[in-house]
């Protein structure tokens, strides 16, 4: 048996017990085989049945999530204990429109395999260890290969999203160059994507740059070549930032990479149209926000932690992206990305402890006391400054 982890042993167990026969597919069975972590808490897998989501929302009751959209397409979500299975009925398309088809259910893995995009996207993997791999999918994942079944443009028109699904699994496991008729395909098709969703695309682009730096920017090159990152964004990629700090720049978000790669763009409304979180578009524009010269200065002084405070989220990759790079700006990075953030020892139970009333003369006190402890360079103590609290009040 390949796994020992309860969770997985359960639902295989209860689709089985059903008379069903399940596997997984997807990425778990890459990471397998390529010897990587796959199992973590909060891990999502992707497993394919012969059951069809009626007989699945039966067998697991409570424990199942579904989309009315998705259950059409024959997928429903089952959280068990720390992990969550997304489970897809055995499928085959039937009017593909280039967006979602149309699914007719089947008992035919291999018809199965036949509808996915990539070879390696279809091995499939049971409990026991056992591969059904129709198309060769582990050959190519070993000699670093990334093909479509069949023809590439056929399987590009049945769902566009596949444009960009190949370029990310092509980033991330080709050992070879993209050759110039694959870039032709993409590129004919590319003004297609528009037909999707935005949280389609959005959701594939958080995919593509939530990967290392490296193949996050060998997607985002083949982006640019073939004009999909106008089509996604309204707006060209611009390397020379990215490239100049790739080798400094270690974990780095999906959004923040799509800023870096937008430094040179005038059109603040770049995000306006796209389903982002305003957490997220917060870090994207507060990037796009460069220091000033005087801002720059005093983050490069002897007191810059106390300027840092007062700067925001992510000072140092702010100042990478304000200042020319040189090895003083490098070190002060350095400096600041192991710099954490002191809190303010004092807050508003105190002072209404030493007898502040309810109202604005906290806050106000507040500021000043927190001023005077910045300027202290963070070394007042919490009863230093309550021995001033009479000044305050």
């Amino acid at each position: 048996m390949v796994f020992k982890d309860k969770s997985f042993i359960e639902v295989f167990h209860k689709i089985q017990q059903a008379g069903g026969e399940v596997a997984l597919v997807g990425g778990v069975v890459r990471n397998i085989l390529l010897n990587e972590k796959f199992l973590s808490d909060n891990s999502s897998f992707d497993l394919a049945t012969n059951l069809k989501p009626e007989k699945l929302i039966n067998i697991f009751g409570k424990n199942i999530k579904y989309l009315d959209e998705g259950l059409k397409h024959g997928t429903v979500i089952i959280n068990n204990n720390s992990h969550i299975f997304e489970v897809t009925s055995l499928r085959k398309d039937s009017l593909p429109s280039g967006r979602y088809s149309s699914v007719i259910f089947h008992n035919s893995w291999r018809m199965d395999a036949s509808r996915r995009d990539l070879t390696i996207n279809a091995i499939y993997l049971d409990l026991g260890g056992n591969i059904f791999d129709p198309f060769e999918g582990i050959k190519d994942l070993m000699t670093g290969r990334v093909e479509f079944i069949g023809k590439m443009a056929d399987r590009l028109k049945e769902d566009y999203l596949r444009l960009l699904r190949y370029i990310r699994f092509y980033s991330k496991y080709s050992k070879f160059e993209i050759n110039e008729k694959k870039i032709t395909i993409i590129k004919k098709y590319a003004k297609k994507i528009k037909i999707l969703s935005k949280e389609r695309i959005i959701d594939e682009q958080r995919k593509i740059f939530s990967e290392d730096l490296e193949i996050s920017l060998r997607s985002a090159e083949i982006m640019r070549e073939t004009n999909l990152d106008i089509e996604c964004y309204g707006e060209k990629f611009e390397f020379s930032k990215i490239r100049e700090l790739k080798k400094i720049l270690t974990k780095v978000s999906w959004i923040k990479k799509i800023s870096i790669l937008f430094q040179k763009s005038n059109n603040r409304n770049l995000l306006k149209k796209l389903p982002v979180s305003l957490k997220e578009r917060e870090i994207f524009y507060n990037l796009q926000n460069h220091f000033t010269e005087k801002e720059i200065d005093a983050l490069l002084s002897q007191k810059w932690q106390q300027h840092a405070y007062y700067l925001g989220e992510d000072v140092g990759l702010k100042l990478l992206l304000s200042a020319p790079f040189s090895s003083i700006i490098k070190k002060r990075f350095e400096d600041i990305i192991k710099y954490k953030k002191p809190k303010l020892p004092v807050d508003g139970r105190d002072l209404l402890n030493c007898g502040f009333k309810q109202g604005q003369k906290i806050g106000e006190a507040l500021v000043r006391i927190e001023k005077k402890w910045v300027k202290s360079n963070f070394i007042l103590t919490k009863n230093e400054l309550l021995d001033e609290i009479g000044n305050y009040n």
